[in-house]
């Protein structure tokens, strides 16, 4: 495990066992602190990106559908 690991740039690992519940919460801790981590070093990297449409708006009087124009092109 640990050499996949290292194969995969993974730094940290930690062995558990379903069978006698040995490190399950030691992992789950690790991997909401790693989330946690990702997250906020995306917040602070993080362009905002406006990828809202607005209904409100109007649309062009030469189009008749979003794809075809009403021919005066």
């Amino acid at each position: 495990m640990e050499m996949w690991c290292n194969e995969n740039s993974i730094t940290s690992c930690i062995e558990t066992s379903a069978k006698n519940a040995s490190n399950v919460q030691e992992a789950f801790k690790m991997a909401v602190q790693h989330w946690l981590r990702l997250e906020t070093r995306a917040d602070r990297n993080e362009s905002p990106i406006n990828d809202t449409v607005d209904l409100t708006k109007n649309s062009s009087s030469s189009r008749v559908s979003c794809c075809m124009a009403t021919g005066d092109e």
